[in-house]
């Protein structure tokens, strides 16, 4: 059996490496089960109620975050409770892109279907999912009464569907979504299905509109495909993109997937680069740690911004699997050694803003910088982070300052 009881050691299970800082935990295991005793008294009252939570924006939707260190184990403690009892958790990004490159070198004749389900959060019919939840006991009492407070009522969160930002919302919405995925997994004429959240692919030697349709009919209630996303490749017995749409190209999960080149003897035609969207998000935030640097002076703070663009960083312990690791390299390791080289880009593009005496920009930055420093900033390479694997290391306090000019973009 399960074991969902609140107690100490049950929280402490679910810290990371920064917590204790952050969260002022104490300086000791003793300390820290000390800490865990005064906040798991509070989280089993029956009385217990969560803060208001914090909400931003990011891409042009709310995101949420809990106020305060009680309010995020109480979540963590929910969110660990329903993963174990419902048996769910979100698919590996990495092994997923790892599978589609191997199936798109084979030299058999095939289809892929690249889906995406609109609004996905806001579209899951919450209310239903919570009280089917409620109604079944093999999850805690605790657990039912937190998971009902927070999200069965409109107390804290009154728009429809899931609230993002908050790791229970993704546990849900991958429970939502489980019978769905059986069900599309074993239609005929498929051989490899994956979902990523929100994005769906296949590989199958059946016509996709078939598929497409038979997916359709199995969403759960309030789900609907974003048409414009949708997009379907033929390729034949030599490997070659045969589409007749004229895209021989598509993104998926921060890669792009080209097929423009002809396939020869033994070899795939495919290309997988980083997706130029994610390109441009990289040039994005270049900019905007400039911009923040014009407002506030702070040199150092811009060149961090730019070595944690640059480069890679350890940004917190993961409970399953030691320490997570995030950045140029990490994010996007399965490229092409072909690809490499597109990395260049984003180091001249550095090189140009910093380097800019055009406009009022050019000017103000021109004023502010010293040719030291211009030469400083410049020698930070995107190509060099990526295949030397360089790490940084900044400490809790600093990586959120880092992020902070870019956080609601």
């Amino acid at each position: 059996m399960i074991d969902q009881s609140y107690h100490a050691k049950a929280l402490l299970r679910l810290t990371s490496r920064l917590d204790p800082k952050k969260y002022k935990l104490g300086r000791n295991r003793k300390e820290y089960l000390a800490t865990f005793e005064k906040i798991n008294e509070e989280l089993i009252k029956d009385d217990f109620e969560f803060s208001q939570f914090t909400k931003s924006s990011r891409g042009r939707k709310p995101v949420y975050t809990p106020s305060t260190c009680k309010d995020e184990f109480a979540l963590r403690k929910l969110n660990d409770n329903l993963a174990r009892v419902y048996d769910v958790r979100q698919a590996n990004r990495s092994e997923i892109i790892e599978q589609v490159i191997c199936l798109m070198r084979e030299i058999i004749p095939f289809f892929v279907i690249k889906l995406d389900i609109k609004s996905f959060y806001e579209s899951i019919y919450r209310q239903e999912l919570i009280a089917s939840i409620k109604e079944d006991i093999s999850l805690s009492y605790r657990s039912r009464q937190h998971l009902h407070l927070l999200l069965g009522t409109r107390k804290y969160f009154t728009q429809r569907g899931l609230p993002r930002g908050l790791g229970v919302s993704a546990t849900l919405a991958e429970l939502y979504m489980k019978s769905f995925d059986v069900k599309v997994r074993n239609l005929p004429g498929i051989y490899f299905y994956s979902r990523y959240v929100d994005d769906i692919i296949i590989f199958c030697y059946k016509t996709p509109d078939d598929i497409i349709g038979a997916a359709t009919k199995a969403l759960p209630p309030g789900l609907a495909f974003n048409h414009d996303k949708t997009a379907q490749f033929e390729f034949d017995k030599k490997g070659n993109c045969v589409s007749k749409h004229g895209v021989r190209e598509f993104n998926y999960l921060g890669y792009n997937f080209n097929f423009d080149r002809v396939a020869i003897k033994n070899s795939s035609s495919v290309k997988v680069r980083i997706a130029p969207n994610k390109i441009d998000k990289l040039k994005n935030r270049i900019m905007l740690s400039i911009f923040r640097y014009l407002s506030d002076g702070n040199y150092l703070l811009l060149k961090d911004r730019l070595r944690f663009l640059s480069g890679n960083c350890q940004m917190k312990s993961d409970r399953d699997n030691g320490k997570l690791l995030s950045g140029i390299y990490y994010n996007y390791h399965l490229i092409d050694d072909g690809s490499v080289d597109d990395l260049k880009q984003l180091s001249t593009f550095l090189a140009n803003a910093v380097y800019s005496k055009k406009g009022s920009f050019g000017i103000r930055l021109n004023a502010r910088l010293s040719p030291t420093q211009k030469r400083e900033l410049t020698k930070y390479c995107f190509k060099t982070g990526f295949t030397e694997r360089i790490m940084c290391n900044f400490s809790p306090n600093r990586l959120k300052e880092i992020k902070q000019c870019w956080a609601y973009v």
